[in-house]
């Protein structure tokens, strides 16, 4: 669990500026979308933080959705401050026109070095902890530009004051790799959103006929390793073939990586086990998780992956990789097969699909795992104390 702060008490509110400019896909999109939405909340009776925000347009549409209600001064940029120098020196100039006492930034780098003191979160595993089995996920052509970027993120990231993860073993890694110290990274532990915590039933064993939904949500990261899907359809097909079966996926219908999906799927003979749904805006969430049956992670390197809690909250079982990360967060409530082995995969998916006892026990354990995560409410107050625990320090 995450550690706890001694908030830093003052008469007057700490201005603190919300740094979510870079933010476009993922799980961060997610998280920025509902701290700000608390953030909004609980401005209106805790008047000892004056928040200012500077987004993108990406957040700016999800928060849309749900009606939130952005004060006018809020700044939003178009381009992403990774990509235009503009942009960094339109936010920049924002942070220092509200003469910040600390810029927070959700998902770094920010690529800006501030006036102000930075508290940065780092929920980049290329960063921190990245090894050979996901960089492999890489074409060989592209290694120097991947190590290069990692680089690059990094002198940026080294940029901030102080620094924020997701899961110990980041803090770990970015102490070992690039020398941050243990005194100035701290641990706020992840969580899944309220609208997912809805005491929905857990996915009932599937009966003889019906059409099981594999569900694979995911941005598309070639180390989330989705291109496995297609051999693990063929693998699947073998073990159950009187099941009638199909993996979703979340992707943009151009993408890459959908685009090799489809050949190594024709070229299987399994397009028609794999369905596109394309890109799911975070309010419909909930309802792709309870139109599938079972959640499918083949992800090769994450820090904290919100679909692990997701899954668990909406009553699916888990099948993924056999991986640190994974069993941080789901514990025993998911079944893990050895990364890259797709038979392993299929094996472990039809073993859950012929025994109803182990379903069982899966989603009744992952509901338990939920339980003890902090809900979006806790983290932003984990979140709160942190923010006047670095501007006290500061």
């Amino acid at each position: 669990m995450a550690m706890v702060f001694e908030p830093t008490h003052t008469d007057r509110p700490q201005r603190v500026l919300f740094n979510g400019t870079t933010l476009n896909v993922g799980g961060a999109l997610q998280t920025a979308c509902m701290l700000i939405l608390h953030a909004i909340q609980n401005s209106q009776t805790d008047r000892s933080i004056a928040w200012r925000f500077a987004i993108s347009s990406k957040l700016k549409a999800e928060l849309d959705r749900f009606g939130a209600q952005l004060p006018p001064e809020t700044l939003i940029l178009e381009q992403s401050p990774a990509r235009n120098r503009q942009s960094r020196n339109t936010l920049r100039e924002f942070a220092d026109d509200f003469d910040a006492n600390l810029v927070f930034t959700l998902a770094g780098p920010a690529y800006v070095k501030f006036n102000s003191p930075h508290l940065l979160g780092c929920n980049d595993p290329w960063i921190s902890h990245f090894g050979w089995t996901a960089f492999r996920t890489q074409f060989p052509k592209e290694w120097l530009g991947r190590l290069g970027m990692v680089l690059y993120k990094s002198w940026w990231i080294r940029q901030a004051t102080s620094w924020t993860t997701q899961a110990e073993t980041a803090k770990l890694g970015l102490h070992r790799r690039l020398r941050i110290p243990l005194s100035t990274c701290h641990v706020v532990t992840n969580t899944c959103g309220d609208h997912y915590r809805q005491n929905v039933p857990a996915k009932p064993f599937p009966v003889t006929g019906k059409k099981v939904r594999i569900l694979c949500f995911s941005a598309p990261y070639w180390h989330k390793n989705l291109q496995i899907i297609p051999a693990v359809a063929r693998e699947l097909t073998k073990r159950l073939p009187n099941t009638d079966f199909e993996f979703v996926l979340t992707l943009p219908s151009g993408n890459r990586i959908w685009q090799t999906i489809l050949q190594r799927a024709e070229k299987l003979s399994v397009q028609d086990r794999i369905v596109n749904v394309g890109k799911v805006d975070i309010a419909d969430g909930p309802a792709l998780y309870q139109s599938c049956d079972i959640s499918f992670l083949p992800t090769l390197l994450e820090t904290f992956s919100a679909t692990y809690p997701e899954s668990m909250a909406m009553g699916l079982p888990i099948v993924t990789t056999d991986l640190d990360f994974a069993h941080d967060v789901c514990q025993d409530a998911a079944l893990y097969y050895s990364p890259r082995d797709a038979a392993q995969a299929a094996g472990q998916i039809a073993t859950l699909l012929t025994d109803r006892e182990l379903w069982e026990k899966l989603t009744s354990r992952g509901r338990q795992v939920v339980e003890q995560l902090p809900t979006i409410e806790q983290r932003y107050q984990m979140f709160i104390e942190l923010i006047r625990n670095v501007v006290g320090s500061a």
